[in-house]
């Protein structure tokens, strides 16, 4: 059966037609074709008939005599189409009508920018197919809410004009505002008409601008124009904003270039040097260029705005500096409006003389100079057809205008006749939910002269099953952290259960400079991602490198300590810290051994300089330092090699490169900037192993794709700089790259096969994903309700230039960014087709936005649950972890076993139980020494008594090379040095401690400073000490006195335990007495009731009670002087001590430099129980508790070990950082 079921009624002043059609099978159809049944349904006043013209043809018509063609309907199925509301206008004609249902059955829509295969026309509906037969000369406007088949629609109309309605392809042409979209509609046109095209079908105005101005100089034998980037823009504005800093600076007329210009508030001689002054002063730039302001014009609107004053000034500096530099360059929009005086003014445009067809897409992104040049194009007879919709516009803040989805003629409309509006009324995007989610945030928007594409309905009702994410969900976290979690375990759900593949998933955040935060977390989640958005490439370490050697290679910088300090720790050298370290340590230590005493950096410049055969920055005359070749033939560790020739390849690099720049130079040429860059990039030799890694997966790939696609636009910008500049030379390149904090604009690198895309709203124009994050919908971030150019007033000036008011309150303009916010979210929530997650941070610092509260179903509690632990079990990691838990808290299940084992065979790490900690047992229960050896020497150091008693498993890995050296401890022992020699003056003291320092390495400049300052300070509060102890006549005995003390652990037949150590200073009083003193650099001091049992200040005593105590060591003859020791050497005997002290170098109190902690002399009775407590801390030090009989011989001892005290030190509130802290958590979190 066939039934036709319609109405005519008036909504918006227009025609509304709903028509259902429901067919049987195609068979059944075409033997029913005679026997139709024609129904009438008269719901409103105006009847309706439905009388038969053809077999295959029906005529509509109603009391006013519109009329129909309706093509009988083909293919299989049941579907409503609805048709609601029509154009605006008169009641549609039979022939614009004609065909309403000629493509009805299976739809097969296509993504916007999704080729299908070849001459393959798309499935249009009844509204769409209303656009391709209307009147075939008037304008139209296409307003179409999101997924209502708009680009399709565009697509198919080209399509039809060219392949049935006789136009050629120099005829028709499409336009779109981005470069992106541009790309991808000319390959989906190209693949619908799959004929040779003289040139590109879709293009951007400022591509068909250029064209246009170039064909014209060309005429007038004039240069080609150049684009004059964002980067040049900010470049030359820093250059005339630092002149104008400098001229206020100057103190005498003939310093100065220019009068400085005069600012008035709220602008202040501090903001004019900032960043964002002179991102606003490029937004008034633009705008200016926009709308054809000068200078002269913009000192005439001053009055309204007083900055605008100081900006003309600016703005006029700026323009006479670019027609200096380069006068035939243009901005985007100045070169737009020069090809709009040509096209109102020319009587040929070359390749678009021809043209009759112009489509535009995505027209609410255009900007006034755009919108232009649609105005030139139509006034010289182009049939303009435009599609938009002015919900969904992204660039309110850069000048784009919403409203010319309903106009485009905008302030220009007497000079053309209205163009044609029609709406489409079928959203093919989406389900039913989907759909009235999206419409829901579009009703929030203020109406730009069309809202009847709002009521467009979803053509798929069904939304997925409650087995599945629902298609419209919000999830929050405690932490940006916790909520990239969630977004990662959500994605990942979708791609492994419901077969989602990478690249139909998108996340979208408002703020570009979140991109890449997002991608780093989500690629350690093993999310692979990728980013539509230019490449900040001036960011990425491994172009950052490039540049630095090829600016060294051509001299325009030094090789400095610094230099090679970056570039050994860039991703092309990958020499980490600690590798550097050793280089320099071993250079160093050749030097001494040369009779040397330069300091590491000047060694290490030295060396590379040798090897790249630059000029030394040291001086000449100096003894050679250690090669690098030598360094090789002494061995040392294989990392140390590496290192060492990974810096030999640095310097060969170096060479090679300065050849070729100095030998283009000998044949009075430059070589190009391109040139140098890829000679260094050649040259490194990491092309095939990093695309190699690239193509793999992980974090790692993830990481070296992203170095790469950075690499590849800095040679892409390096190329245009070259094409711009042809006679420009490496050190022009390299000046303006350095120069400029703007990311150049890129379309290379950008690729999203296999990845998830990660975005902005504005990047993703024209695209859809089947599931769409939207992230980061916290308070205060999306929306941002901050005014923009509230300081310049570039978009006050664009409202004056089109006749708008500009006098409205605070509200409203705050309403206006709202309404801009609510555009970009209503764009990013559209691009879904199937699930969109709406994520927030939610915590005590940050609350989710009103736009994350607009849906109202929460993500299923077990996703929720799934986000806050470390990774999921969707994850391999996440699955060993889980079944390793599963087996060790539950035991073995073996349907858990067999999973483990599968992972163990497909190499996952962590699933091999030989893989896990603590399942090993112990290799040996015996102890590290035999006790009941008389012939065995257990040292123990003064120094590791108390740790030891602290914990002993953080003493046993600090001690066997679990510990770390801190910067604190290199400190101390250059206070200490500079306490054990003799100075004239606390100056030459201090000179002494910071020339030990200067050989030290730093993570950073910040941590050199820093460690300076706590040497000055130490060291004056030593000398005032040692100033003291002379006033009061006191003496020095001995500094840096060894002490050798041995006790057996039991009798004679026992080991022997050897205590060593070194007393920093012993001292004799005005009375005669002695007394023991260790300096101490650290701020944190023992009580004074804990001072009787100090372990350190008790073996000092204990040494000086026996004459332990040795005479100072001979030492060798120094290749370096050193100061003379304080110590002159004379034996000290032994003798009761006085007082044994703790002297703290870095606490002050109000009377002294220093603060004190003192321990009385010891007794018999205290000194046997010391020996005691040191025979004690013996025995545990070889791994024998003191539950053990600690006289049985080693091989009875069957289970010797170490013994940590959790509560009280390894797992406590301070014990983060300690050794012991990794080894005392559980093996697996029960």
């Amino acid at each position: 059966m066939f039934a036709v079921a319609t109405r005519y009624e008036r909504d918006f002043e227009s025609c509304s037609l709903t028509i259902a059609a429901s067919f049987a099978t195609a068979s059944s159809m075409m033997r029913s074709k005679s026997s139709l049944v024609r129904s009438v349904s008269n719901e409103s006043s105006r009847g309706a008939c439905l009388m038969p013209m053809r077999t295959s043809t029906w005529r509509l018509s109603d009391a006013n005599g519109c009329l129909a063609r309706l093509p009988a309907a083909r293919g299989p199925g049941s579907h409503w189409l609805r048709l609601s509301p029509w154009a605006q206008h008169a009641c549609p004609t039979a022939g614009e009508i004609a065909g309403l249902l000629s493509n009805v059955g299976t739809p097969r829509y296509r993504d916007s920018m999704t080729s299908g295969p070849a001459h393959e026309a798309a499935f249009l509906d009844a509204t769409q197919r209303f656009v391709l037969d209307a009147d075939t000369e008037a304008h139209l406007s296409v307003v179409g809410a999101p997924g209502s088949g708009k680009t399709t629609t565009l697509v198919e109309l080209l399509a039809e004009r060219v392949l049935v309605g006789g136009l050629a392809t120099t005829e028709v042409l499409a336009l779109t505002p981005d470069r992106r979209s541009a790309a991808r509609l000319r390959e989906v046109i190209g693949e619908r008409l799959a004929v040779s095209t003289p040139g590109a079908m879709a293009r951007t105005p400022e591509s068909v601008a250029f064209e246009i101005v170039r064909a014209d100089r060309a005429r007038q034998g004039l240069q080609a124009p150049q684009l004059f980037t964002g980067a040049d823009e900010d470049t030359i504005l820093a250059e005339l904003i630092q002149s104008d800093l400098e001229a206020r600076a100057a103190t005498e007329p003939a310093q100065l270039n220019a009068a400085p210009i005069e600012w008035v508030p709220p602008v202040t001689l501090e903001a004019i040097g900032l960043r964002g002054f002179r991102a606003e002063i490029r937004d008034l730039l633009a705008a200016m260029s926009e709308y054809d302001v000068t200078p002269e014009r913009l000192e005439e609107l001053a009055h309204l705005r007083p900055v605008w004053s100081g900006a003309a000034a600016l703005a006029r500096q700026f323009r006479e500096s670019v027609s200096q530099a380069k006068p035939n360059a243009f901005d985007t929009p100045g070169i737009v409006l020069e090809a709009v005086s040509i096209v109102h003014s020319a009587t040929r445009l070359d390749s678009f003389s021809d043209l009759k067809l112009l489509l535009v897409d995505d027209v609410h992104e255009f900007t006034e100079s755009g919108r232009r040049l649609l105005v030139a194009f139509a006034l010289r007879g182009v049939r303009v057809v435009s599609f938009g919709d002015p919900d969904i516009t992204t660039g309110g803040f850069r000048g784009s205008r919403p409203e010319l989805a309903a106009d485009w003629r905008g302030e220009t409309r007497g000079a053309l006749q209205e163009p044609r509006r029609l709406v489409l009324g079928t959203v093919h995007r989406g389900s039913a939910e989907l759909r009235a989610f999206v419409r829901g945030v579009t009703e929030g928007i203020g109406v730009q002269r069309e809202s009847r594409h709002r009521l467009a309905e979803a053509v798929h009702a069904a939304s997925p099953p409650a087995s599945v994410p629902p298609a419209v969900a919000r999830f929050s976290a405690p932490s940006s952290a916790a909520e990239c979690r969630g977004i990662a375990d959500y994605l990942r759900e979708l791609h492994l259960l419901h077969d989602v593949p990478w690249d139909q998933m998108a996340v979208i955040t408002r703020r570009g400079g979140s991109i890449e935060s997002l991608r780093r977390q989500l690629a350690k989640l093993e999310v692979p991602t990728s980013s539509s958005q230019a490449l900040p490439a001036a960011r990425d370490k491994a172009v950052q490198a490039v540049v630095k050697l090829a600016a060294i290679a051509s001299g325009a910088e030094e090789l400095t300590p610094e230099a090679i300090a970056e570039l050994a720790g860039s991703p092309v050298f990958a020499i980490d810290p600690v590798q550097l370290r050793r280089v320099r340590r071993a250079l160093r230590l050749d030097e001494i051994a040369a009779g040397g005493n330069r300091p590491a950096d000047e060694l290490l410049v030295e060396a590379v300089s040798r090897v790249a055969g630059l000029r030394l920055l040291t001086d000449p005359d100096a003894p050679a330092s250690a090669t690098f070749e030598r360094l090789l033939a002494t061995g040392g560790s294989a990392t140390g090699r590496s290192a060492t020739r990974a810096l030999q390849q640095l310097g060969s690099l170096l060479r090679a490169v300065a050849g070729e720049i100095e030998a283009a130079g000998g044949q009075q040429r430059s070589i190009a900037a391109d040139e140098v860059l890829y000679s260094v990039w050649e040259r490194l030799g990491l092309a095939k192993t990093w695309r190699e890694a690239a193509l793999g997966s992980g974090p790692r790939a993830e990481q070296i794709g992203a170095h790469l696609d950075a690499l590849v636009t800095l040679f892409d910008v390096g190329k245009r700089f070259v094409e711009r500049q042809p006679d420009a030379s490496i050190d022009d390149f390299l000046l303006q790259w350095s120069g400029s904090e703007v990311t150049a604009d890129s379309l290379a690198g950008r690729t999203d096969g296999g990845t998830v895309t990660v975005t902005t709203p504005a990047a993703v124009l024209g695209r859809q994903f089947r599931v769409v994050v939207v992230a980061g919908l916290s308070d205060g971030v999306w929306p941002n309700l901050r005014l923009r150019d509230s300081l310049l007033g570039a978009g006050q000036l664009a409202e004056l230039e089109r006749g708008i008011d500009t006098t409205r309150d605070l509200v409203d303009r705050r309403l206006e960014v709202l309404y801009d916010e609510r555009r970009m979210f209503a764009q990013a929530v559209s691009r879904s087709s199937e699930w969109l997650l709406l994520t927030a941070e939610e915590s005590e610092d940050s609350a989710p936005s009103p736009f994350f509260l607009l849906s109202s179903r929460t993500w299923d509690d077990a996703a929720a649950e799934n986000a806050e632990s470390a990774l999921g079990a969707l994850t391999l990691r996440g699955l060993v972890g889980e079944l390793r838990r599963a087996a060790i808290v539950r035991g073995i299940d073996p349907s858990e076993a067999a999973g483990l084992a599968r992972l163990v065979e497909e190499g996952v790490p962590g699933a091999d139980p030989a893989q896990w900690y603590g399942l090993g047992g112990p290799t040996t229960g015996r102890p590290l020494h035999d006790p009941s050896d008389p012939n065995t020497s257990i040292p123990v150091s003064p120094s590791n008594i108390e740790s030891f008693e602290d914990c002993g498993v953080n003493w046993f890995v600090s001690a066997h090379g679990g510990g770390s050296t801190s910067e604190s401890m290199n400190v101390g022992n250059i206070v200490h040095a500079a306490a054990e020699f003799d100075f004239p003056d606390l100056e030459a003291r201090t000179a002494f401690a910071q020339a030990r320092l200067r050989s030290s390495d730093f993570d950073a400049p910040w941590q050199e400073t820093a460690a300076r300052a706590k040497v000055d300070e130490l060291v004056r509060n030593l000398s005032a000490y040692l100033h003291r102890v002379n006033l009061g006549g006191g003496a020095l005995l001995g500094a840096e006195r060894s002490f050798t003390v041995e006790v057996r652990v039991e009798g004679e037949e026992s080991a022997k335990i050897t205590l060593r150590g070194k007393i920093d200073r012993i001292e004799s009083t005005a009375a005669g007495s002695i007394d023991v003193v260790d300096f101490k650099t650290g701020k944190s001091m023992p009580s004074s009731d804990s001072m009787s049992t100090n372990a350190q200040l008790a073996a000092y005593q204990l040494a000086l009670s026996t004459g332990a105590v040795s005479d100072p060591v001979e030492r060798p003859a120094q290749a370096v002087a050193l100061p003379p020791r304080s110590d002159r050497g004379e034996t000290i005997p032994a003798a009761q001590v006085h007082e044994a002290k703790l002297v703290f170098l870095a606490k002050p109190t109000t009377k002294q430099e220093w603060s004190e902690r003192t321990q009385q002399p010891f007794d018999e009775a205290e000194t046997s129980e010391f020996f005691d407590r040191v025979r004690s801390v013996a025995l545990g030090m070889i791994g024998i508790p003191a539950s053990h009989d600690r006289r049985s011989p080693a091989d009875a001892v069957a289970s010797a070990h170490y013994e940590a005290h959790l509560e009280s030190h390894c797992l406590g509130s301070f014990g983060g950082g300690r050794a012991c802290a990794l080894h005392a958590a559980s093996e697996v979190t029960e």
